[in-house]
């Protein structure tokens, strides 16, 4: 079954701020740092759960959620250029290092604003896989004792 929330009652509930910066109830659990994030906390406000058990899951991931006391800071910059990279979709269909050297030598010659982006995309990707095992490595150290 699903659960309509239609205007009236999107705006009787305050959910969402009708003038940039007032309070709401989006407010409160917005702490997303990227676009996509924030879409997709949207989304869970536009069509909330009606079975009692996917309510109470999602209860317990929050609570869960707002018990740790993580310090894992991620830069807004960062994750930008991640999202656009991965919204692409465009992988290699064929690896060829020719191919690659040949792609990389005419965006050199001739600098693409979508290659950038894509390619800062990657460095970010990589430097976040980094610092999660990095974290998650001290943060096992941590509470291992």
């Amino acid at each position: 079954m699903r659960f309509d929330i239609d205007k009236q009652t999107i705006n009787d509930l305050d959910l969402f701020e009708k003038v940039k910066g007032d309070k709401s109830v989006f407010s409160l659990f917005n702490y997303t740092k990227s676009f996509g994030g924030k879409k997709l906390l949207e989304s869970v406000f536009y069509n909330p759960l009606s079975d009692i058990e996917s309510i109470e899951k999602r209860i317990e991931v929050v609570k869960y959620f707002q018990g740790l006391t993580l310090d894992f800071d991620i830069d807004k910059d960062c994750l930008d250029f991640i999202e656009y990279y991965l919204i692409q979709q465009n992988g290699p269909n064929r690896f060829s290092i020719f191919n690659s050297f040949l792609k990389a030598f005419f965006y050199k010659l001739k600098p693409e604003n979508e290659y950038y982006i894509i390619q800062r995309g990657i460095q970010f990707v990589i430097v976040l896989i980094n610092d999660i095992y990095e974290y998650s490595t001290n943060y096992q150290q941590d509470n291992a004792s």
